[in-house]
C-alpha cells in the first residue's frame, strides 16, 4: 500500500504544480520498486507530463518486469518508450509482433507512426495499412497515413479511404473528425479543392463542438503580456547565473515553417537536435496562468528572485538534457514559446531566437487543415484563426522591440526560395559557419513529431507557397476577420 500512497502523493503534487515534490516521489518509487502492477503505466504517464523521460522509461520497464509479456502489455510499454522519445527502443520491443501477423490494430498503428516519425515512409504506410485492414474505422490511423501518402499516386489507398466512411458508427466524435481531415488531405492531393475544403470543414465543425475557443480571453492575455512585460519591469527581474546557452529558440506560428527550420538547424554539425521540448512549461510548472501573464509582478512578490530564476533555469536545463544529453546546440521550437519569451529571456539570458514568419493566409489555411495534437481550438474557424494570428504577431513585434539583439526575423518564403542565403544569415546571427548539410535536412534521421512529418522528409520545395490560393472561399472569410 505504501507504493500506492506515494504514487497518489506524486499525482497530487503534479496537480498542485509542485514539481520538485513530484520528482522526489517518483524517484522514490523507481528506487524502492514497490509492487504497482498497472499503476507503473500511470507512473510513467505522470512522469511524461512533467518532462521526466528517464523516470517514465524506468517505470515502463518496471511495469514490464512485474506484469510480464503479452501483446497488450508490450504495446502499452512501447507506447511509453515512443512518447519518451526512445523510438528505437519502442520498435525493438513491438516490431517483432508484426512479423507474426498478430491481428491487433494497435501494433501496426504504433509501428507505422514511429516509422513515419523516423522517415521510413514506406514502412509507415505498410504498417498503417495493416492496421486499417483490421479496423477501417480508426480515424487517427487514417489521418496518420494521410500525412505520409500522396493520394494522387496511391489511388488504391484513396479508394479504401473513401469506402471506409460507412464503417464509422458515429459521425460526431473526434475519431470521425480525424477521418474527415484525412479525406481533406486526400482530395487536396488529387486537386479536388472544393471537396477537400468541405471535408476539412466537416472535421473542424466537430472539433468546435467539442472545445470552443474564447477569442476575448486570448486577446486579453496578449494585451496583459504586452502591458506587463515592459522594459522597466524586465530590468527589475534578475537573470540566471547558470552558464547554459545550448538552446536556440524558434518562434513562429504553427505551420509557419518552424519544423522545417528546426530540421535544417539540427542537420548542422554544431546542433544536437530539434524538438518541441516543452522545457519552459516544465520549468514554470509552479506558476499559475495569472503568474505567467504577469510574471514581473510575481517576481516582485518573491522572497528570493535570483534563487527562483536559477531554479527555473536548472529545471529547463534538466528537461532539455533528458532529450539531448551532452554537448551541442538544441533547437527549442515549442509552439507556446512566444507567449512566454519574456520568461525565457531571463532564465536563458545567453540564448538567441529565430522568428520565422509566413504569409498570413497560407498560415491560416495550413492551420485550419491540421488537427493539432495539442488541440489548438483557435484553429477550427477562420475568425478565431485570424484573431489568434493577429494576437501572436502583436506579441512577437513586442518581443522584437524589447530584444532587438536576440531575435532574428526571417520568412518561410525566403527559406524555401533562397535557402542557402537565408541559412547563411541565420548561421551568422548564431555565430556559426554555414554548412551545406543543412540543405540535406530530409536525410536527417532525427524523429519528427509534428504534423509536418511527411513534408520535412522531402527535399526543399516551394509547393506550400501561396497554398491558400486553392481555397478562395476560405481566404475570403479569413480576410474579412483579419483586416
Amino acid at each position: 500500500m505504501e507504493g500506492m500512497e506515494v504514487f497518489k502523493d506524486a499525482e497530487a503534487a503534479v496537480k498542485g504544480r509542485r514539481r520538485s515534490e513530484a520528482v522526489q516521489q517518483l524517484n522514490y518509487l523507481i528506487q524502492t520498486k514497490p509492487k504497482l502492477a498497472s499503476t507503473w503505466l500511470k507512473t510513467a504517464q505522470l512522469a511524461l507530463t512533467i518532462g521526466e523521460k528517464s523516470i517514465a522509461t524506468k517505470a515502463a520497464e518496471l511495469f514490464g518486469s512485474e506484469v510480464g509479456r503479452s501483446v497488450d502489455n508490450d504495446v502499452k510499454r512501447a507506447g511509453i518508450y515512443a512518447e519518451a522519445g526512445d523510438l528505437k527502443k519502442a520498435l525493438k520491443l513491438i516490431e517483432p509482433l508484426t512479423k507474426r501477423d498478430v491481428p491487433v490494430p494497435s501494433i501496426y498503428h504504433l509501428v507505422g507512426t514511429v516509422k513515419a516519425q523516423t522517415g521510413d515512409l514506406l514502412g509507415a504506410r505498410t504498417n498503417l495499412s495493416k492496421a486499417l485492414a483490421l479496423s477501417p474505422q480508426l480515424g487517427i490511423t487514417w489521418y496518420t497515413i494521410a500525412t505520409v501518402t500522396d493520394f494522387n499516386e496511391q489511388t488504391g489507398v484513396f479508394t479504401k479511404l473513401v469506402e471506409a466512411e460507412k464503417s464509422f458508427k458515429s459521425q460526431t466524435d473526434r475519431n470521425f473528425a480525424l477521418y474527415s481531415y484525412a479525406l481533406g488531405k486526400a482530395y487536396a492531393d488529387r486537386r479536388e479543392y472544393e471537396q477537400s475544403e468541405a471535408m476539412y470543414q466537416r472535421g473542424a465543425k466537430i472539433f468546435i463542438q467539442l472545445k470552443p475557443f474564447d477569442i476575448q480571453a486570448d486577446t486579453q492575455d496578449v494585451n496583459a503580456i504586452i502591458r506587463n512585460f515592459n522594459s522597466n519591469a524586465l530590468d527589475d527581474i534578475p537573470t540566471s547565473k547558470l552558464d547554459y546557452d545550448r538552446p536556440v529558440a524558434v518562434l513562429g506560428l504553427p505551420r509557419s515553417g518552424t519544423t522545417l527550420l528546426g530540421q535544417m538547424l539540427a542537420s548542422h554539425p554544431v546542433f544536437k537536435g530539434s524538438a518541441e521540448s516543452n522545457a519552459l512549461t516544465g520549468a514554470t510548472m509552479h506558476l499559475s496562468a495569472e503568474n505567467r501573464v504577469d510574471f514581473p509582478s510575481f517576481m516582485k512578490r518573491h522572497g528570493d528572485a535570483q534563487m527562483a530564476i536559477d531554479y527555473m533555469s536548472q529545471v529547463y536545463q534538466h528537461i532539455t538534457e533528458e532529450s539531448f544529453s551532452g554537448n551541442g546546440k538544441v533547437v527549442d521550437k515549442t509552439l507556446s514559446l512566444n507567449r512566454s519569451f519574456g520568461i525565457f529571456s531571463k532564465i536563458l539570458p545567453r540564448s538567441k531566437a529565430i522568428y520565422i514568419s509566413r504569409n498570413a493566409e497560407d498560415i491560416a489555411w495550413s492551420c485550419y487543415k491540421t488537427p493539432f495534437r495539442a488541440n489548438y481550438s483557435w484553429s477550427w474557424h477562420p475568425e478565431t484563426i485570424a484573431t489568434h494570428i493577429k494576437n501572436e504577431l502583436r506579441l512577437i513585434e513586442h518581443w522584437k522591440e524589447l530584444f532587438p539583439e536576440r531575435i532574428l526575423h526571417i520568412t518561410y518564403e525566403d527559406l524555401v526560395k533562397k535557402p542557402e542565403q537565408t541559412l547563411t544569415e541565420v548561421c551568422g546571427f548564431l555565430n556559426i559557419e554555414y554548412d551545406k548539410k543543412m540543405l540535406a535536412f530530409h536525410k536527417n534521421d532525427q524523429a519528427v513529431l509534428t504534423s509536418s512529418v511527411g513534408q520535412v522528409h522531402k527535399p526543399i520545395n516551394q509547393n506550400s507557397v501561396n497554398l491558400s490560393a486553392n481555397y478562395p472561399e476560405f481566404s475570403k472569410v479569413f480576410q474579412k476577420f483579419y483586416k
